[in-house]
């Protein structure tokens, strides 16, 4: 379907993921957008074979099609699925809060900046070249847990729960944003500032 929608006036921006990278062989260096795929998830797995096919049609078609990968994301309309959002939505309901693995470093981005990074490539990206969508920061889990439950003010009660947990686990991910800087973007907020939206943004859901 998209193969026979194809035009030469048309430029395609591919929304692909870190968990194409998957685990590294390097975890003390940023990851860069020439690093192999080594995804350890169906997610991952299926977003680098999505990545292989669109660049087969871009070749055959001649295709104007950019790639971007984003990483983490974090802030206002985060859904339960993610870490963040189901630890928000946990802790404004009561004083009990279950979570998995914390020692995880992991690279978060406010999914406005996201959103503008997509802005950029869109409009300013290159032909058939990839931009990761990350703050080129990282923060382990245990201790983003730790601001969001201090930026609530409440004290709660930690579990570890076991059905949260992954075996397989990537220990540390954290991209390089160098690219996307260079198109002119620029990360406007703070992780500080995407927790308080994350958190209003829930107190005004659950009312």
């Amino acid at each position: 379907n998209i193969s026979s929608s194809i035009s030469n006036n048309m430029k395609i921006v591919y929304v692909g993921s870190a968990a194409q990278y998957g685990k590294i062989k390097d975890p003390l260096k940023k990851v860069l957008e020439s690093d192999n795929f080594n995804p350890i998830s169906p997610y991952g797995l299926m977003k680098s074979f999505e990545e292989i096919q669109l660049r087969y049609l871009a070749s055959v078609h001649n295709a104007n099609i950019v790639y971007a990968r984003i990483f983490n994301l974090i802030g206002p309309g985060e859904p339960l699925m993610t870490f963040s959002g189901n630890i928000v939505s946990q802790l404004l309901k009561n004083d009990h809060v279950k979570h998995g693995n914390l020692y995880p470093e992991r690279d978060f981005l406010d999914v406005r900046d996201a959103a503008n990074a997509l802005r950029y490539i869109a409009s300013r990206g290159k032909k058939d070249i990839v931009y990761n969508i990350c703050s080129g920061s990282g923060i382990k889990i245990g201790d983003l847990l730790n601001i969001i439950i201090e930026t609530a003010g409440k004290k709660i009660t930690l579990e570890k729960n076991t059905d949260l947990t992954r075996g397989a686990e990537i220990p540390k991910i954290i991209g390089s944003n160098k690219k996307l800087v260079e198109l002119g973007w620029i990360q406007k907020f703070s992780l500080e500032n995407s927790i308080k939206d994350l958190i209003n943004y829930y107190l005004k859901k659950e009312k």
